[in-house]
């Protein structure tokens, strides 16, 4: 049998009432398991509830699933049937019978027309009758209903006792504005119940310590419930609002969050705002916007997720200082003034896709400096060279060799490529990654027996490239003359490389070997090249093969 105290209170106000803001914005983030059961409004009255509990002396208390599914369906009901009694005229704590969840001690506040979290509160507060029920020690859970102006709150325990406790962080750490409360992060509590396990409520001040609220900077706060504590890291940060840019301070330093210009505006982008040096520019800050001139400046050390995507900017000069490139920081924008990509020596970590599909990009500029990645050729690489990161989709070259220190190709590296024709891969190691290839059209020459000729001709929908045989051997105009690279299919012997102008007189003569020296350079004024095998005396053995011919 169910043991039942039960205590029943309600009461109606008109709608006039102002409503009052009790959180912010960010105070949206519910634990994992709460979000399809508990809404908005219901969490910020167990929040505000709580606060009151615990400044009268008592524990805060929690919701579960089960509980709250109750509370809900008791919010629905009263839409239809103000009352205590449900629309059945049974008692309002059979709802419990729904869900098959046992009680001992049970409680209803209810109420309708308020307009907010806070008014709904402060009116149960200041009625004796439901301020019994709020404060009530015996109560470990409350179920906190809402649903059109219709609001309820469902008390209850059953021989519960706190057994554990864990701290649910939002991602990207706790951080409130300067002057709110530590509710405003959207951190969490989850208490684990003797009876119903694993329960939540909303992280508030009141349970906190160790944090000045009312000053900027990073605390280490303590957070506890009875003998139960956990220790978390919060950043109390300040907003600035300064000509077009508002911005949050933080440690001393300031990034800016959002820009209130115009299109076609001359940017200029401060190194100090409200005092504190400007150090990062925020996620989708110029998203789609056209600046005919963008200064950042030199005190910057971040560029923010899609900070420009898909903006018209005229060209892309990251300021020395700037460590981070965000992840699709420049994602699909258009060069109008240069399609040179300037990257400093200062630069450590660039996100996924940051340069990815800039229109009239033609080349990477990476400081000699740079410890992290380089440029070569004008194509964007890892320091040691092992992953190509992006080829500028607009680079005039009509053909490319990929250095044989490649493992990888990164995703989109090649993607929608303007001029590329043939892109060479002599290494058999050499692996690509989903898109690499997207909506480009060109021979990708590689070993047969490779996962990168397989990637290539297993590609459809996304890719037009044809994946071709290499032909084992490549020629390449250079400023000093023609570059001629054997591959392994000449790694035994040693051959003669000869070069003939259009005359048919020898302009050139090297010898070469897969295996000691595979390239070899002849003269610009050679047309054709024909190469002749040599014997173990270094003699011509009179076979000879055309290797190539000028078109």
């Amino acid at each position: 049998m169910k043991r039942v105290f039960c205590l029943i209170t309600a009461f109606l106000i008109c709608l006039t009432m102002l409503p009052l803001q009790a959180f912010a914005a960010d105070s949206s983030i519910l634990p994992n398991d709460m979000p399809e059961l508990c809404n908005q409004e219901s969490w910020e009255v167990l929040a505000l509830s709580n606060k009151l509990r615990i400044a009268n002396g008592a524990l805060p208390i929690t919701t579960f699933g089960t509980h709250q599914r109750a509370a809900n369906i008791r919010a629905d009901e009263l839409t239809v049937f103000y009352s205590h009694s449900r629309p059945d005229y049974s008692s309002c704590f059979t709802v419990f019978n729904d869900v098959a969840l046992d009680y001992y001690n049970a409680g209803e506040n209810i109420a309708a027309g308020y307009t907010s979290p806070a008014d709904v509160t402060d009116g149960w507060y200041n009625s004796s009758g439901h301020r019994t029920n709020m404060l009530n020690t015996n109560f470990y859970h409350g179920g906190m209903g809402f649903n059109s102006n219709y609001w309820v709150q469902l008390f209850m325990s059953a021989g519960c006792s706190v057994t554990d406790m864990e701290l649910i962080l939002p991602e990207d750490g706790c951080v409130i504005t300067l002057g709110h409360e530590v509710e405003d992060s959207g951190a969490a509590v989850a208490l684990k119940c003797s009876v119903h396990g694993w329960c939540y409520m909303p992280l508030i001040s009141e349970m906190c310590t160790g944090a000045d609220l009312d000053n900027v900077g990073e605390y280490t706060v303590t957070a506890s419930y009875g003998d139960f504590s956990e220790e978390f890291t919060l950043e109390v940060i300040d907003i600035i609002i300064e000509g077009d840019f508002v911005a949050y301070a933080d440690g001393g330093k300031a990034v800016i969050a959002m820009w209130r210009g115009e299109a076609y505006d001359e940017v200029v982008v401060p190194d100090t705002i409200g005092g504190y040096p400007v150090v990062g520019l925020g996620d989708s800050l110029f998203e789609d916007a056209t600046l005919t001139r963008v200064t950042l400046p030199d005190t910057l050390e971040s560029i923010g997720d899609r900070c420009f995507a898909y903006a018209f900017i005229p060209e892309v000069v990251i300021p020395e200082g700037v460590k981070s490139v965000g992840e699709q920081a420049f994602y699909g924008s258009y060069l109008y003034r240069t399609g040179e990509i300037i990257i400093p020596a200062s630069v450590e970590n660039i996100g996924t896709y940051a340069f990815s599909y800039i229109n009239r990009a033609t080349n990477f500029v990476v400081d000699e400096g740079n410890m992290h990645y380089v440029s070569h050729e004008g194509v964007l690489y890892n320091k040691n060279m092992t992953t190509l990161i992006n080829y500028p989709i607009s680079k005039a070259d009509e053909s490319y060799v990929v250095p044989e220190s490649v493992a990888l190709i990164y995703c989109t590296a090649f993607a929608r490529q303007n001029n590329l024709r043939d892109l060479y891969v002599y290494s058999p190691s050499v692996r690509a990654m989903t898109y690499t290839f997207f909506d480009a059209d060109f021979n990708v020459w590689c070993y047969e027996d490779t996962s990168l000729y397989t990637h290539v001709k297993n590609q459809t929908g996304d890719s037009y490239c044809t994946a071709s045989p290499l032909p084992f051997f490549s020629v390449a105009e250079e400023t000093d003359g023609l570059t001629v690279t054997l591959t392994d299919k000449y790694t035994e012997g040693f051959y003669l490389m000869a070069g003939y102008d259009e005359n048919g007189r020898m302009v050139g003569a090297a010898t070469v070997s897969g295996v000691e020296r595979n390239t070899c350079t002849m003269p610009l004024t050679a047309k054709k090249l024909i190469m002749y095998n040599l014997d173990e005396d270094f003699v011509p053995t009179g076979e000879a093969k055309l290797l190539w011919e000028a078109e």
